[in-house]
């Protein structure tokens, strides 16, 4: 036993050195993000967002509830309902089943993993059949809901399968890149290639009734074509909607279209050759799906949620209530228990997370569009796109306030505040310098246009230091705000998002993953080390570790206690892609325009060193 306790206390003491250590990574919740697709079963209403299925009470029309959500542990693409389950698409995962006989309870049966990206799901008796975007058509039974097993499938090259509809012996699916595709499932074993139909753009749904399939063609708006000899398909007419046409539904003689930035279109089909337009909706953000029942359409919109529409005068849907629970997130900052959200058309929103498993919004305000947000003492300073930059007054967190704005001649990235300024990396217009002494007046102080777009800014004494695309890191000397001159460059690849500690900038570069770079000498910075990651977007350092953001996988961590040689520590594509990132404590927060705020929790993992065991055991 003393010799037990002597170990013990000798790896205690020189633990810091005689262990390897690698990060676990866990999903502790997500929230917000784009509503992708939905299904609607009498009076309840199932939204896929992000990672999760959202259940809504939707009895009340101007009114609809939220019931439960189920977080799964991919991406939620679409999902379909009969009976009490829903049928999830589930990108990464596959088909995911939940049983939902208990509304405000959906708890997990089964599971099958397509092996791909599952896009979309339809259900025919005991088969569940899959629009997989890497792997094709997938046929798989589901008389055993716990435990689907595959059935058949079909593929062929250059397939991105988008979504799908069953009639009869056929599925017909809406192929991205090649249009309608027809396969014959008459043998489910054996599913086999009828016809296809390709088209100009892209293919994104599809509607079949008798002997029409509708295809949503995006930039050409509706397809009708004539399926009645399966050998032989015949384009009937189109109609171009002013949007992109994302999903279609049909419902008597009528075509309802998702039309993207267009909203909510109408199409009068009785006479199949000659399409008319019937009735539109702007719906304020992305129109992207679309279901009908009982009179009413439900529209799930990217930026904003699940909006029910009256359809009894097709010539004039109309409106009668919404439930906003969509935001595209780019960019997430945590400060005190909050995030701070900078969230596309929405603005800014405060989200209270001092309960990471149950975030919930405080507050929020409109703007143009929010790409990037600073926190300095009560004030928000927020890079507005095209609007350049809004300051808000947030002391009253469920309150925030417009105070001031300044409209830069580009496109607003990002900021960072310093004492009086706020530096704001306006896209092909460089740097902008703007005086916010006055909140209520923020004016032009000066600029500095550099070589390429600038993406990121970031302020540390009398430098500025920027992410410029494929120019990389360039660095500006601000000591004259009247007067900002270059100073030093260095090319990264494609520079995305910086941060700087100390002599060094840490850079996350598209091409070459992160990019370390020796600023002692500002007028010379010279490369220190890189690793490579794919699409890097993002990067914070916390004390000897770095973080980084991707398109690819969701989050790297790397350690850099060692500036020459960075180390692999931990990854994980749990969020899918994301565009941003911010660690605070044991938790790392991504940001993503799909999938929303994405709460992670890192715990470290030590293991001692077989070698030291033996040692101190002799």
């Amino acid at each position: 036993m003393k010799k037990i306790t002597q170990i013990l206390a000798l790896v205690l003491l020189f633990a810091t050195s005689l262990y390897a250590s690698n990060f676990d990574i866990s999903k502790v919740s997500s929230f917000l993000g784009s509503v992708s697709g939905s299904d609607t079963d009498g009076n309840y209403t199932y939204l896929a967002q992000n990672s999760s299925l959202v259940i809504l009470d939707t009895t009340d029309k101007t009114n609809p509830t939220l019931l439960s959500t189920y977080d799964t542990d991919g991406i939620v693409n679409d999902v379909t309902v009969l009976g009490d389950y829903a049928y999830i698409a589930n990108k990464s995962i596959g088909l995911t089943i939940i049983d939902i006989s208990d509304k405000t309870n959906p708890t997990f049966t089964g599971s099958y993993n397509t092996l791909g990206y599952a896009e979309d799901v339809v259900v025919d008796g005991n088969y569940a059949y899959i629009a997989d975007s890497h792997r094709g058509l997938l046929i798989v039974n589901i008389s055993d809901k716990s435990n689907p097993i595959p059935e058949g499938s079909y593929t062929s090259s250059a397939i991105q399968y988008k979504d799908i509809e069953i009639a009869g012996n056929y599925a017909y699916i809406a192929d991205y890149n090649n249009g309608l595709v027809i396969i014959d499932i008459s043998d489910k074993s054996n599913p086999s290639l009828k016809n296809t139909y390709p088209t100009t753009s892209s293919a994104y749904a599809v509607a079949v009734d008798g002997n029409y399939a509708y295809l949503a063609n995006h930039t050409t708006g509706l397809l009708i074509i004539n399926t009645s000899d399966k050998t032989n398909l015949i384009l009937e007419s189109t109609y171009d909607t002013s949007g992109f046409a994302s999903d279609v539904v049909l419902n008597g003689d009528f075509a309802y279209i998702a039309d993207n930035s267009n909203g909510f279109v109408i199409i009068d089909i009785s006479d199949k050759s000659n399409p008319v337009l019937q009735g539109t909706y702007d719906t304020d953000g992305y129109a992207r799906n679309v279901t009908v029942e009982g009179g009413y359409a439900y529209v799930s919109d990217t930026d904003y949620g699940l909006v029910i529409f009256d359809i009894s005068d097709t010539s004039n849907p109309t409106p009668t209530g919404k439930y906003e629970i969509a935001a595209n997130i780019n960019s997430v900052l945590i400060d005190n228990g909050y995030a701070y959200v900078a969230a596309g058309r929405k603005g800014l929103i405060i989200i209270d997370i001092n309960d990471t498993s149950n975030p919930s919004i405080i507050g929020s305000r409109s703007t143009s569009f929010a790409e990037h947000v600073a926190i300095n003492g009560d004030y928000a300073y927020i890079a507005a796109s095209t609007n350049g930059l809004v300051v808000m007054n947030i002391s009253d967190k469920s309150n925030p306030t417009i105070e001031g704005s300044y409209n830069t001649a580009g496109i607003a990235n990002s900021v960072s505040v310093d004492g009086d300024y706020a530096y704001v990396a306006d896209w092909s217009n460089g740097l902008v310098l703007i005086d916010i002494s006055d909140k209520s007046n923020p004016t032009f102080k000066s600029s500095y246009n550099t070589p390429n777009q600038t993406r990121k800014v970031w302020v540390n004494g009398d430098y500025a230091y920027l992410a410029d695309s494929i120019d990389g890191l360039v660095i500006v000397d601000i000591s004259d705000k009247s007067n900002p001159i270059f100073e030093g460059s260095y090319d990264t690849g494609s520079a995305h998002d910086i941060w700087i500690v100390g002599n060094y900038a840490y850079i996350a570069d598209a091409t070459n993953g992160l990019v370390i770079v020796n600023i002692s000498d500002t007028s010379n910075p010279s490369f220190e080390s890189s690793y490579s990651i794919l699409n890097a977007r993002s990067i914070i350092i916390n004390e000897s570790y770095a973080y980084i953001a991707g398109r690819t996988d969701s989050i790297t961590i790397l350690n850099i206690s060692d500036k020459s040689n960075p180390t692999f520590e931990s990854s994980n594509p749990i969020a899918g892609s994301a565009d941003g990132i911010w660690v605070d404590g044991n938790y790392a927060f991504l940001s993503n325009r799909q999938s929303g705020m994405v709460t992670l929790q890192l715990s470290k993992d030590v293991t001692i060193s077989p070698s030291l065991i033996m040692y101190l055991l002799n």
